[in-house]
């Protein structure tokens, strides 16, 4: 149904689980046409296993801070792997936020625990530097905290 629409690109969200399946069937229907996606697309598992069929795909992902080198070496080192995706650093955050904010309800949750997380300011994460939330719980994110990459050869490189 998509090929007669001649699409410019496509938006979708991916990851490791749906990365290849996807791209393959994607690169056959529709050739060149770039797919555009959130950072879990930019998965290790994926790469190694259809890097070929990824370099089309163009996806979102944080700029690599110092935290995040060293949380990353520090995983690694847990688990023998690295991280497959960013995601592991924000997942990490989330719940050190939500633990820290349980901490001052007394393990309290519902209104109070979320008046609390809203309140979050400055939070110095792994996967961000400074963590805030904004009035309605978003957590607001400076504009050059990502960058845009694709795959090359049997790497992620980021886009000049």
């Amino acid at each position: 149904k998509i090929k007669v629409k001649n699409p410019d690109a496509i938006i979708i969200v991916l990851n490791g689980f749906t990365d290849c399946p996807f791209l393959k069937q994607a690169n056959e229907i529709l050739g060149n046409v770039p797919v555009l996606s959130t950072e879990g697309a930019g998965d290790y598992y994926a790469l190694s296993q259809c890097s070929k069929s990824m370099e089309n795909l163009y996806f979102s992902y944080p700029k690599e801070t110092s935290e995040y080198a060293s949380f990353a070496e520090r995983y690694t080192k847990a688990f023998g792997v690295g991280p497959s995706t960013p995601s592991v650093m924000t997942a990490y955050d989330a719940l050190k936020i939500i633990a820290k904010s349980l901490e001052s309800t007394n393990g309290e949750g519902g209104e109070k625990l979320q008046k609390v997380l809203a309140g979050t300011k400055n939070y110095k994460g792994v996967s961000l530097t400074n963590i805030s939330f904004d009035e309605i719980g978003f957590v607001s994110t400076p504009s050059d905290a990502f960058e845009v990459r694709t795959v090359r050869g049997d790497k992620f490189v980021k886009v000049q």
